[in-house]
């Protein structure tokens, strides 16, 4: 109901409509329309969205200059194809035109050109300067089919490309020998066998029209067959100033040409909007349509320019270029636009970097330019300049290749699809196929997790492609909610990754927060504290690895990372001093130090020498100074000299050169310049200076300096010297499992990422045989006494009767290695071995014996199969060689003082007078013993010495022993040969791209070389890359582990200078799946013996002792019967490593192959929902009565198949829980509380890698059949097996916490082995008698809650209690006192509250021997009214003439109003709540909380409106969500009219409400007076106007008040003196602001219907029928026709002695009847309810509340005891169930006068009451209704009359009867009155009283007559 104030009911105020209308038009206000009844807004409910724009990628050919045949071009499209590329550009004209149409006939300037002489002319130019090798060759129309039709089937599109006006060689050729008559520009012409550049003049008309008429032909052509794109080119054309305005014209010509064909136009950005004339000419315009190719720099705008101005890009960027066989570096001799530059640019610049442009904007797509400056070059049988290895065809080919491979996000054949909710404003984008569509669902939850931030917001996201759930990365843009911390820095988002919270960085902008997630599920933002966080590093581990990184400072651990994926550990190290020395290094790809200009000048001190550069800039290129330790500085100063500057680069700094922090930007100057980096670099030891943007250019560099700023002064540090360096922190991450997680310590996040690995068995035998056979030979002969040679591989000393030589030729053999003949001189020859160089360090094919070229190797000193023993063979050749060695007495000539040998079995066997002596024994055969047992007691042969020694090399051996003295001064048997050493038992291989790799000892590279790190990881037995000794120079796994033994081996393991000692052999084994025509390898490099055997086969022979060696093997070259290799099934390789460890040692292995790694993982994974969408993390809490669903996910983290699955589940729950497959339904159950299982169906189903389900979903029936099914999966590699079917419901005790872990164990069997791991997931719930309360709030003032907690919770809390965050639509300040703590929560300003606001907190529990924080959650709701101060509103001042319309405060409030808080409500609670009463208004009597805001407008305003433009009258506005609302004023004979606005969805109404009340009421007469003099009659907290029927939604409210004389009733209206009207806003009351709300019928406060007693009122005033509401006055003077004429509006106003009645008909569904009611005069009323005492209700207070009355329906009649008016507004009725309501009955004649009766006796004097002695009433039987009923009333004597309803009775008759039975008893007389009447519809009560002589009437008793309804079995009663 819509409601206005006194003037629409007043029947003295009615005013004509015309006055209205003229009122509004002359202020103004609204259009007359406004004042329709409903005036909506149309909805828009369009969903559609653009499409997902595909990320175009297009391959560019030069055709035109050069001819490609069809099938040339049809084999690139194939390429094409396969990497996923979506078009080629065939640019068949430029320069050249090698495309002819059938018909190529022209008009220009109405002169026609026939076909055939057109093509004769572009023929005639095709054969030009430049063009002439390939003149024959042109493309027909029929090619051209064969060539789209052919893209077309391979999913390419084609796009042609017709240059102009420039690069129209050919086309000006044929212009002219037309004769056609245009001009022309020659803008290159070149002579050394490159194409000419001509262009068609663009100020030529004649010119212009030949190349438009060329144009349109192909336009038409290309447009018919489905080309949606025609590239003009309109590049390099000659422009100058006078003729760039007719080049524009040209271009948007052309433009216009291609766009009438239904395409888009591309042209190349070098002339459009010309930077040197752009500015000049700015009337010069083109059309932004055009899409542009970017491809320089040079004189163009910038992207962000050309974006600026509408325009689309693509990616067409010039340092990708390629011209076919490198020509253009033959003719420039610069690698520029080489195959080389092009290749490193695709590597490093990404296909969205766009030149110059650093915006966020992504371009259309990118192209990839192949063009043909020497058209003469060849294709598939031409190689290039400087490509000598492979055709200028397969140069294309790989370069497609390589844009696809470098950009994978963009060349998978996929399109990044984007989805929107709504409601939520969450945004996604995802990956899917073009075509396809990408929908999301959202939820915004609370969320199980506990966050340590500031505030929080949670969100499930669901996102779909084409209806299926997709679960893979994407990226998620998030709303940053109202009133958070602006900065970017204070901004996380977060995602639930394996069961814990993940933060994850990402952009705020526009208020949205934009982030990847590598997988979708509960997500949401962070807001972090301020002092949170504020740098941010990247740090990369390997599982089982450690990274090490030193900060300044003590730093503390603030969020240690998730240590499922890694864990941290904190060391203090304290000031010391330390000395430096610096060196410098550059790095330039591809290009060796510049000898001239080397590094080193970067650090000399002096600005006059320079470091150069020996090649144009790639990405990634650098100089670098290392200090050789950390230091600390605080500045880095660049400086530049004359000469080329770099581009853009970054200045990083390092303290270990694996973690970079960059410190500021840099482009370089070609003058001398300095500059400057300063902050807080801290302690690093390298600067690097790395470039970020390729160039061509060389790049030149004076000096690098570093240093500190002292008041604005750079201070130089010494290139060496000491520091002290500052306390610090060394923090260590490790990697635990392959994953995401941070870190945070100090002011630093650590996103920490784990790779994978995979890990070899090795075995390791310290084999001390060195010096007897295979370490370095003393050469006392050469010329260098120091020298050496090297035992089996190169020659015998010189005193074995071999010279030195200079050297022999060798040979390339028929595997490209280099090899020399055995018998060559200088080589010494073994049966059966043959030399082979197989490394590149040395360019020679010379091979020198002398040891000055390492990369020779000797192979077949083995045989091609291992062993029985699984161990090398060594050859009969190579035993007999080292046997004849042996018996000639040959060794190193050593003692015991320095040098590796093992002279115990030299003492022993080899010298002269050695105990069991071979010298003279045979060196060819075996001993008759030796050759049965093999056996070191059995050695007597030089031959059998030499095998022992050998085939023993790689395993322990355990016969020969011999005493030693150990470290600890003990003596112990040790072997003397072959020492196993168990310590480390496998070496890591790390994941780098699409290979594994391990590397130990030197890394070559064009950085020069220096160390591998690696680390020898005792505790676990593994060896890795990284984290190691960064002065390891190589592999040494004997160092430290206590090999040296005095007198036996002296130097096996320590380090002699940069020389390390320690002699061994390594065995290692593992599996691979082969897989055919895969390119499998494996590649090794050692610096002595490397052997690798597959499937036992011999298949890499690095034989002997050599320098660094690398061999690789081929897997597809291999024999496939040889070595057993089957497609698709495993194989083992085992491979042996030999170090002699003279002076260095260096292994390393690369392989692509799959290695077998049996790995599983296990997860017990739990939901809240049977569908499983909604996770519960591991260790969550979950609420009492929650049940759980679980999802076993079994993941196969190997490389093989994986099957034969079986489970063993056990539980823990302070006992144990039998959950296996064995049983259907368990309960685990403690005093506690109670854990039931039971079914939730029996599923199974896999998923792949990203989470993306493989085939269906299986059901079984049984548990039994679930198992059975799910043993015989066989599980892919990097598959997950979920297994569905246990449900958990939790039931705890009052006042309990329980812990429950759901544990499996799985055994599966993978690669040939059985394997097991085991999954849990816990859980904790409690109870704390009542963990999640509701609040309910009914007034806007600030809500105490107290006893949040049970007493009994006291011995539980253990610690402080903290909010987890901030409501929705409030503030919580929450005072902590343990199980006493208490909040207040607060609205906030000019805030509604429309739905549950929650209250976190964190509240720190401990129970048995745990400590678990857990939320405990405070609900407030809204009431289903709620009464809001003044403050709610945003008022606005008058402005022009009613400037002075100011709003201010009026009224005071007191201490008590100021500080004053509502009462706790508590949804449910035992006692009952009554929404709208609050005692803390209960004394508001006058202004509500005693404030308002007041405004007054004034006739001046009015007067002189037209003379200000800006004139406004002043306004308060408010949004509100709910079903209706009141607006509450004081109001008085000074207040005056408002407008109200009211707008919402479909919802646009005005209403003009007079507030004016100038009336009293006469308690005397009852009459009513009109008082102008104010004082006495103003009324406080009216609802001057109320609507009330409005449907749910959220709503604009604006009050307008404005002034205009029809609504100025005050005395001094018209005068001089008249000062206008006010008009005061109190308060405001929402209804339903959470619609209908169920749990309120907990408070008996549900579905509240609220009857307007006001209205009822009028309604009897105007109506003669049914009187459903009487006005009474208890004085008998007023009437309700004067009360309706002159009584307030929207309110009952009761004056002492007044009553209203009404009858409420009985619903059992009814809950509470209520009524609303005040004081609102400043004055108290009593209100009194059917004339009982006991409800009397004194009300001090002006402000509406609602006070209970009844629970069931009845007649009511409400009376005012008191002196001050009561006002009645609302009649309230709340239900159990919806969709009731009730309407008023009408009272009957008998009832209105019971309450006229009631009244009146409750007003009147007393009087002294008369008690008959016998007073009895009786209507008999039950009668028929409309029959007639007699009451017959039997009195003593003392009664002279009786009253019946008020109807007096004087007549009687007399009755004498006997008091009891017998005759003795006495007789008494009794008076007898009858009253007779028609019996009404129902049963009645009647009030019957006596009456004595002297008027005195008794109580009145009650005579109820029985109606009985008419029936056929009554009638006749």
């Amino acid at each position: 109901m819509n409601k206005m104030n006194q003037s629409q009911t007043r029947s003295p105020r009615k005013r004509l409509l015309s006055l209205l209308l003229a009122v509004v038009l002359m202020i103004g206000l609204l259009p007359i329309s406004a004042f329709a009844s409903n005036v909506g807004t149309q909805a828009d409910d369009s969903g559609t969205t653009a499409e997902n724009q595909e990320f175009l990628r297009i391959f560019h050919l030069d055709c035109g200059r050069k001819y490609f045949t069809v099938s040339e071009i049809e084999g690139i499209i194939d390429q094409l194809a396969e990497n996923h590329y979506t078009h080629i550009q065939l640019a068949f004209g430029n320069d050249g035109l090698r495309f002819l149409l059938n018909n190529m006939s022209v008009t220009v300037n109405g002169t026609e050109y026939e076909s055939d002489a057109v093509k004769t002319a572009i023929q005639s130019g095709n054969s030009g300067n430049g063009l002439a090798g390939a003149a024959a060759g042109v493309l027909t129309q029929s090619d051209m089919d064969a060539i789209i039709a052919y893209a077309n089937k391979s999913g390419i599109k084609v796009i042609p490309m017709f240059n102009a006006p420039g690069h129209m060689y050919t086309a000006v050729n044929a212009m002219n020998t037309l004769g056609v008559g245009g001009k022309s520009n020659i803008i290159s012409n070149l002579n050394d066998g490159r194409t000419s550049n001509w262009a068609v003049d663009p100020t030529d008309a004649t010119a212009v029209a030949f190349a438009k008429a060329l144009l349109q032909k192909y336009v038409t052509y290309f447009a018919g067959k489905g080309s949606t794109m025609f590239n003009i080119g309109a590049d390099e054309s000659g422009l100058d100033k006078d003729n760039y305005a007719s080049y524009a014209k040209m271009v948007n010509d052309m433009n216009a040409i291609v766009k009438a064909a239904g395409m888009t136009t591309l042209a190349y950005n070098d002339g459009i909007y010309r930077a040197e004339f752009a500015s000049s000419q700015p009337g010069v315009k083109f059309d932004n349509d055009i899409v542009i190719c970017y491809w320089t720099e040079e004189k163009s705008i910038s992207v962000a320019e050309f974006l600026s101005k509408g325009f689309k890009i693509l990616n067409n960027n010039g340092d990708w270029y390629y011209v076919l066989g490198d020509y253009l570096y033959k003719a420039w001799l610069s690698p520029q636009w080489s195959y080389q530059s092009a290749l490193s640019n695709l590597q490093s610049i990404p296909v969205t970097k766009m030149m110059g442009y650093t915006g966020t904007e992504q371009p259309m797509g990118s192209i990839l330019c192949v063009w043909c400056d020497g058209p003469s070059v060849g294709y598939t049988t031409g190689y290039g300049y400087r490509e000598k290895n492979q055709t200028n065809q397969q140069s294309v080919y790989n370069l497609i290749k390589a844009m696809a491979e470098y950009n994978p996000d963009y060349f998978t054949g996929k399109v990044k699809l984007s989805a929107s909710d709504d409601a939520t404003g969450v945004s996604v984008a995802v990956t899917g196929a073009k075509g396809q569509k990408a929908t999301v669902e959202v939820k915004k939850i609370t969320s199980d997790f506990i966050f340590d931030t500031e505030a929080h917001v949670s969100y499930n996201v669901t996102p779909a492609v084409d209806g299926k759930a997709y679960t893979g990365e994407g990226t998620v843009t998030l709303p940053v909610p109202e009133g958070w911390a602006t900065e970017a820095s204070r901004i996380r988002a977060y995602i639930i990754d394996n069961g814990a919270v993940k933060l994850i960085s990402g952009t705020l902008s526009g208020g949205k927060y934009t982030f990847q997630v590598p997988h979708f599920s509960e997500m949401g933002l962070v807001q972090l504290a301020e002092g949170a966080p504020s740098k941010t590093e990247n740090i990369t581990l390997t599982v089982g690895g450690t990274k090490t990184v030193s900060v300044d400072g003590i730093q503390e651990i603030v969020t240690a990372p998730n240590g499922q994926y890694a864990t941290v550990a904190t060391k203090d190290v304290p000031s010391e001093t330390v000395s430096y020395e610096a060196s410098a290094s550059a790095y330039i790809k591809a290009y060796t130090e510049n000898g001239s200009y080397p590094a080193s000048n970067l650090i000399d001190g002096n600005t006059n020498t320079k470091y150069w550069s020996w090649g144009p800039q790639a990405k990634g290129a650098w100089v670098q100074v290392d200090l050789g330790v950390a230091i600390p500085f605080d500045a880095v100063r660049l400086t530049s000299c004359t000469g080329d500057a770099c581009t853009n680069a970054e200045v990083k700094v390092s303290a270990d050169k694996n973690s970079w922090t960059t410190i500021g930007s840099y482009s370089g100057s070609t003058t001398p310049e300095t500059f400057d980096v300063n902050g807080n670099i801290g302690s690093v030891r390298y600067i690097r200076v790395e470039i970020t943007e390729p160039s061509n250019n060389w790049w030149q560099l004076a000096e690098i300096e570093w240093g500190n700023y002292d008041n604005g002064k750079f201070t130089r540090m010494a290139a060496s010297g000491t520091v002290t360096v500052p306390e610090r922190t060394s923090i260590s991450f490790t990697g635990v499992a392959v994953g995401n997680t941070t870190a945070v310590i100090g002011d630093t996040q650590y996103n920490i990422t784990v790779n994978g690995r995979v890990e070899i068995p090795i075995s390791i035998i310290d084999y001390r045989a060195d010096g007897l056979l295979f370490d370095w030979t003393y050469n006392p002969g050469s010329t260098y006494s120091d020298s050496y040679r090297y035992g089996l591989v190169h020659t015998k000393a010189v005193n074995w009767g071999v010279g030195d030589g200079n050297g022999v030729n060798a040979y390339m053999n028929a595997d490209g290695n280099l090899e020399v003949s055995g018998t060559a001189y200088g080589v010494e020859k073994i049966e059966g071995t043959l030399i082979q160089r197989t490394g590149n360090a040395n360019t020679s094919t010379k091979f020198y014996p002398n040891g000055t070229d390492n990369d020779w190797s000797r192979a077949g000193l083995v045989e091609t199969k291992l062993g029985t023993n699984g161990m090398p063979v060594y050859t009969d050749a190579a035993v007999r060689y080292v046997a004849g060695l042996l018996k000639a007495g040959y060794y190193n000539d050593v003692s015991d003082s320095d040098y590796n040998c093992n002279s115990y079995i030299y003492k022993t066997f080899v010298a002269e007078d050695g105990k069991r002596s071979i010298q003279n024994e045979s060196a060819t055969e075996f001993s008759a013993q030796f050759e049965v047992t093999k056996s070191y007691n059995d050695i007597k042969t030089a031959y059998d010495l030499a095998w022992y020694l050998l085939n023993t090399i790689y395993q322990p051996d355990t016969e020969a022993t011999v005493p030693v003295t150990d470290v600890d001064g003990q003596q112990r048997e040790v072997p003397l040969y072959g020492m196993a050493v168990d310590t480390y038992k496998s070496i890591v291989l790390t994941a780098d791209g699409d290979k594994y790799t391990f590397k130990a000892g030197y890394k070559i590279s064009d950085e020069k070389q220096y160390p591998e790190n690696v680390k020898f990881d005792k505790s676990n037995g593994t060896i890795s890359n990284g984290g190691g000794d960064t002065n390891n120079l190589g592999f040494y796994p004997l160092e430290g582990l206590g090999y040296e033994q005095k007198g036996l081996l002296k130097n096996t393991s320590f380090t002699d200078g940069e020389h390390r000692k320690g002699s061994f052999t390594l065995r290692g084994e593992s599996q691979f799946v082969y897989k055919e025509a895969s390119n499998l390898y494996f590649q090794f490099t050692g610096d002595d013996d490397v052997y690798m055997y597959i499937n036992g086969v011999l298949a890499l022979d690095l034989g002997g002792a050599h320098g660094r060696n690398t061999k690789k093997v081929q897997l597809d070259k291999l024999d496939k019967v040889t070595y057993k290799l089957k497609d698709g099934e495993v194989a083992t390789f085992t491979f042996f490593y030999m170090e002699r460890c003279s002076d260095a040692s260096t292994f390393a292995i690369e392989t692509n192959m799959e290695l077998v790694q049996r790995d599983i993982a296990v997860e017990k994974n739990a939901y809240s929902d049977s569908g499983y969408k909604t996770p519960v993390a591991s260790g969550a809490v979950v609420d009492n009565g929650r049940s759980l669903f679980y999802d076993l996910v079994v993941t196969n983290l190997g490389n093989t198949t994986m099957t034969d699955f079986t489970f063993e589940d056990t539980d823990t729950f302070t006992g144990k829980a039998n959950l296996g497959y064995d049983v259907t339904d368990a309960s685990v159950t403690a005093g506690s509380g109670q854990v039931s299982l039971s079914a939730n169906g029996y599923t199974y189903f896999v998923t792949d890698a990203d989470g993306n389900q493989v085939g269906e979903t299986k059901t079984c029936d049984t548990l039994d059949a679930l198992s059975t099914a799910v043993a015989g999966v066989n599980l892919a590699a990097n598959q997950s097996l979920h297994v569905r079917f246990l449900k958990a419901t939790v039931d705890v005790a009052p006042s309990q916490i329980i812990s429950y872990t759901n544990t499996i164990k799985v055994t599966a069997s993978a690669g040939g082995a059985r394997l097991w791991g085991d999954g849990s997931h816990s859980i904790y719930a409690y109870n704390d008698g009542g963990t999640a309360r509701t609040y309910v709030v009914d007034f806007g003032l600030p809500l105490k809650i107290e006893n949040i907690f049970d007493p009994s919770a006291e011995s539980y809390i253990n610690g402080t209690i903290t909010l987890n965050g901030q409501p929705k639509y409030g503030t919580a300040e929450l005072t902590a006192a343990g199980y006493k703590s208490s909040v207040v929560y607060r609205l906030n300003a000019r805030t509604t509250i429309d739905g549950q606001d929650t209250i976190t907190l964190n509240v720190p529990y401990k129970f048995d021997n745990a400590e678990r924080t857990l939320p405990k959650t405070l609900n407030i709701i809204p009431a289903s009214n709620v009464y809001y101060e003044d403050n709610l509103a945003s008022f606005a001042n008058g402005a022009g003439s009613a400037a002075g319309a100011v709003w201010s405060p009026d009224g005071t409030a007191t201490s008590e109003q100021q500080s004053a808080t509502q009462a706790l409500e508590e949804l449910g609670a035992a006692t009952h709540n009554v929404y709208g009463y609050d005692t803390a208004y209960n004394s508001s009597s006058m202004l509500s909380m005693g404030t308002a805001h007041k405004v007054t407008v004034t006739p001046e305003m009015l007067k002189n409106w037209k003379d200000h433009a800006d004139s406004a009258w002043p306004t308060a506005s408010f949004t509100f969500t709910g079903t209706g609302f009141d607006i509450i004023s004081l109001t008085d004979n000074t207040s005056g009219a408002i407008l109200v606005s009211v707008t919402g969805k479909d919802y646009n109404k005005n209403f003009l409400v007079d507030n004016y009340y100038g009336y009293n009421y006469n308690k005397e007469t009852g009459e009513w007076t009109i008082d102008k003099t104010g004082g006495n009659n103003a009324l406080y907290q009216i609802p001057v106007m109320k609507v009330d029927d409005l449907d749910y939604g959220t709503y604009n409210v604006t009050i307008q008040v404005f002034y205009h004389e029809a609504f100025d009733q005050t005395a001094d209206k018209g005068t001089e003196s008249d000062d206008g009207y006010s008009f005061w806003l109190d308060a405001i009351r929402v209804y339903n602001p959470m619609g209908d709300y169920a749990d309120y019928t907990k408070d008996n406060e549900g579905y509240p219907q609220y009857i307007q007693l006001h209205d009822e009122l009028v309604k009897t005033a105007e109506e003669s029928g049914e009187k459903k509401l009487v006005f009474i006055d208890g004085a008998a003077n007023a009437t309700i026709e004067q009360y309706a004429n002159f009584g307030p509006n929207n309110e009952v106003y009761l004056a002492k002695g007044q009553a209203i009645s009404f009858k409420v008909p009985e619903n059992d569904r009814i809950a509470s009847i209520q009524i609303g009611a005040k004081a609102p005069d400043g004055k108290s009323a009593s209100m009194v309810v059917n004339d009982n005492d006991e409800s009397a209700r004194t009300l001090n207070t002006a402000t509406e509340m609602y006070y209970e009355i009844s629970k069931t329906g009845n007649q009511f009649t409400i009376a005012n005891k008191g002196e001050g008016i009561l006002s009645l507004t609302n009649l309230k009725i709340t239900y159990k169930t919806s969709g009731q309501t009730v309407t008023l009955e009408s009272l009957t004649a008998a009832e209105q006068a019971n309450a006229v009766a009631m009244v009146q006796a409750l007003f009147a004097a007393p009087v002294e009451t008369f008690s008959p002695e016998t007073f009895q009433a009786d209507w008999g039987r039950a009668v028929r209704a409309g029959k007639r009923a007699t009451l017959t009333v039997k009195t003593s004597a003392d009664v002279e009359s009786i009253t019946v309803d008020g109807q007096s009775i004087t007549t009687y008759t007399t009755r004498t009867e006997r008091t009891g039975w017998g005759w003795w008893s006495p007789k008494v007389t009794y008076r007898v009155f009858t009253y007779t009447t028609t019996a009404p519809a129902q049963t009645t009560d009647y009030a019957v009283c006596a009456v004595n002589a002297e008027g005195t009437a008794s109580e009145p008793i009650t005579a109820t007559l029985t109606v009985r309804p008419a029936t056929w079995w009554n009638w006749w009663f």
